[in-house]
């Protein structure tokens, strides 16, 4: 896979994740039986960004945002 395509699915989480909402990247988390500490902590970023998400302040991205697509489309699957 070039850099480009990485780029590419990168950005598109991004915008899933925009569109999800606030509201939404809680539920991820809360779905998952995870604090906002175990989540900061298993995508390797602090808790305070996890907060500033789930407030609406501030946006996950990159592998962040990857990380919540990838839990949203396994909560939509079950």
């Amino acid at each position: 896979m070039k850099t480009s395509d990485y780029r590419a699915v990168i950005q598109a989480a991004e915008h899933v994740v925009a569109a999800a909402g606030p509201d939404a990247l809680r539920h991820v988390r809360e779905a998952r039986g995870r604090s906002i500490q175990q989540w900061a902590t298993e995508l390797e970023v602090s808790r305070q960004a996890v907060y500033l998400w789930e407030q609406g302040a501030r946006r996950p991205r990159g592998i962040a945002a990857l990380a919540y697509t990838d839990a949203l489309a396994g909560l939509r699957s079950t």
